[in-house]
């Protein structure tokens, strides 16, 4: 594992650049300016983000950094940090520190940001938790975790990249299953930076807030993400049973989709729940199912330039290394491919979750998908379909 240089940030008299331009990097910013040190620009895998600004200064798409700058040292501000070492390490650059050393004590709250500081404050805690685990390599820790507790979706959105729109016959999963599920993942990790729990639709299962709640008496959670398009507003029974400074909704705003997103929001804030509210954005041609019969090495470059490689998904009993993979098993639209998952119900089975977590290089079902990479090109969002879609079956 390469280990950064211990010196004075800017010492080397080379230009500064932090990587990631997202809200972490505009704390990283502002926490440069308080400490003194001259930042010269960001860079960011996500191509679209080139004609953008960020605290005034320019985005570099990663891939044009040799030309901007054939030399500099780097203020990683990405929660996966190891990704970003081994892609400056390929790119040439030795040179570069973790977000960890001007955050750790660092007062985000004066400052303004694109998002609501509270959702601030989240991404900053979720950067230090993962750059802190990166230099614990034996600690088995996980920066996100999709937990599904429902196929069912109030919406039927044709390109939702988690592949709802295939399902014919939705069911919810079976709470005490879930719960047993929950206790067996727990036992094997060491922490999880943030579960979060997904659909479908979360609420479509009645018994959501009882996952939830299993999750916010978990000392190894550090923090429950409940993804919603606020089309299902919880009964006061299930809000009293959620509230918890643990507990932050994230909701998709779909505009008249969304169409009990003012009753959620006020009942959220009369319960002291955090949320946060964002318009659809991002989406990209990555829900459908199709076998490319790519090469090993095309898969492997699909699987590193994803940007939801490293949000693991249960289903079950078992670990997935994304949403997609643990759908396409759900479906049978993949073959039973052994090696894209984890059963973590087996005993003794944490050397291999770990090396599955941090030293899987590509996995089978990535074949089956376009690709999901910063950068790629953008589609609108939310288009309903009327019907479920149809795809090819593995018989298992």
């Amino acid at each position: 594992m390469p280990v950064y240089q211990s010196v004075t940030i800017g010492a080397t008299g080379l230009p500064v650049v932090i990587f990631g331009a997202g809200i972490a990097g505009e704390a990283v910013f502002h926490a440069c300016r308080e400490s003194g040190i001259r930042v010269d620009a960001f860079c960011d895998n996500n191509a679209n983000l080139a004609q953008e600004t960020r605290c005034g200064l320019e985005i570099i798409p990663t891939r044009n950094l040799k030309q901007r700058f054939p030399d500099a040292e780097f203020i990683i501000s990405a929660a996966d940090i190891a990704d970003i070492v081994r892609q400056l390490g390929e790119l040439g650059y030795p040179k570069w520190h973790p977000c960890t050393r001007l955050l750790r004590n660092f007062d985000i709250y004066p400052y303004t940001y694109q998002k609501p500081v509270d959702f601030v404050a989240h991404t900053v805690a979720a950067a230090l938790l993962c750059q802190d685990s990166y230099t614990t390599p034996d600690k088995l820790f996980l920066r996100c975790v999709d937990i599904m507790i429902t196929e069912k979706c109030s919406m039927k959105c044709k390109d939702c990249a988690n592949l709802m729109q295939f399902y014919e016959s939705p069911v919810n999963d079976d709470t005490a299953e879930m719960l047993r599920a929950i206790d067996l993942f727990c036992s094997v990790v060491d922490e999880v930076n943030e579960m979060r729990v997904i659909g479908g639709e979360a609420f479509m299962n009645k018994e959501a807030h009882i996952i939830i709640k299993r999750l916010i008496d978990e000392p190894k959670v550090k923090k429950i993400l409940v993804y919603s398009n606020a089309t299902i507003v919880p009964t006061k029974e299930q809000f009293a049973a959620i509230r918890s400074s643990k507990v932050l909704f994230f909701i998709t705003d779909y505009g008249a989709l969304s169409r009990n997103r003012d009753r959620m929001v006020r009942e959220l804030e009369s319960n002291q729940i955090g949320y946060v509210s964002f318009p659809p954005s991002n989406w990209t041609d990555c829900g459908q199912i199709t076998a490319h019969q790519r090469t090993e090495e095309a898969q492997k470059k699909i699987f590193g330039s994803c940007c939801v490689k490293n949000i693991f998904t249960i289903s079950g009993n078992l670990l997935f290394h994304c949403p997609f993979s643990a759908n396409a098993f759900r479906l049978k639209a993949v073959p039973d491919f052994k090696g894209d998952y984890v059963d973590f119900s087996r005993p003794n089975v944490k050397d291999e979750m770990r090396e599955f977590v941090q030293h899987k290089e590509y996995i089978e079902t990535c074949d089956f998908c376009n690709g999901r990479s910063h950068g790629s090109p953008v589609i609108v969002p939310a288009i309903q379909t009327l019907v479920p879609l149809t795809y090819e079956r593995y018989v298992r």
